[in-house]
C-alpha cells in the first residue's frame, strides 16, 4: 500500500528506501512490525482520507436489520452500492449480501423477486424505494435506498474503507446529477 508518510507516527519500521518523496510503500513485513497504536493511527487516517466520513444522525424510522450497518465500516471489502441496496429492501436473513459485490443483472433479478419495479409515475421518493443512477449506456453506476425524511441509506464503494451511511438525498442527488435517476418501488408493499 502507498500512503503519505504523515500517516505514520513512527517511521523506524519503515526501510529509507521505502520512503519516496512524502509517500511510504507500505509492505506486509512492515506492517506486522508495527506497534497496534500506529497501526490503528493509519487504518483512521487512510480511511478519512479515502472518504470523508461525513454522515447524517441514524433515523429512528431505520428498518431495524440495517441499524447495526449504518455509519459502520465493513470487515471486509467487496460489498458494493448494489448490495447495500438490495440488502436494505431484503431482511435480515440476506444478510450475505452485505459481504457479496453484486452485478447489475444480479440486483435487477434481485429487486424483481422482491417485487420491486420502475417507477416513472413521478420522481417522488417514498419511503423503501431503490434509487438507480444510470449512465447513457444503461449501466447503473450507483444505487442507494431511500430511508424517508430526505436521507438515504448508502454505500459509495467496495472496499472496508466505504462506510455503509446515511447521507442526504440532496448529497446524493448532487453526486449523480450527471446520471439518470430511475426510482424501483414495491407496489405491492404500499
Amino acid at each position: 500500500m502507498v500512503l503519505p508518510k504523515i500517516f505514520i507516527a513512527d517511521l523506524t519500521v519503515v526501510l529509507e528506501d521505502y520512503i519516496i518523496d512524502d509517500l511510504v510503500v507500505l509492505q506486509r513485513s512492515m506492517w506486522e512490525g508495527m506497534s497496534q497504536s500506529n497501526k490503528k493511527m493509519i487504518i483512521k487516517k487512510v480511511a478519512e482520507w479515502w472518504e470523508d466520513g461525513a454522515c447524517e444522525e441514524v433515523p429512528e424510522e431505520l428498518p431495524p436489520h440495517l441499524m447495526p450497518y449504518a455509519n459502520t465500516y465493513a470487515t471486509t471489502a467487496g460489498a458494493n452500492c448494489l448490495a447495500a441496496a438490495l440488502y436494505a429492501v431484503s431482511d435480515k436473513e440476506s444478510e450475505w449480501l452485505l459481504q457479496e459485490w453484486v452485478h447489475q443483472q444480479a440486483f435487477l433479478n434481485g429487486l424483481e423477486r422482491l417485487g420491486y419495479t420502475v417507477y416513472e409515475q413521478d420522481e417522488t421518493l417514498i419511503a423503501g424505494d431503490v434509487v438507480a443512477w444510470v449512465d447513457k449506456d444503461a449501466v447503473i453506476q450507483h444505487a442507494s435506498y431511500y430511508v424517508g425524511n430526505n436521507l438515504f441509506f448508502n454505500k459509495q464503494g467496495q472496499t472496508i474503507f466505504n462506510a455503509w451511511k446515511i447521507r442526504k438525498e440532496a448529497d446524493l442527488m448532487k453526486d449523480w446529477s450527471s446520471m439518470q435517476m430511475k426510482i424501483y418501488r414495491n407496489l405491492d408493499k404500499k
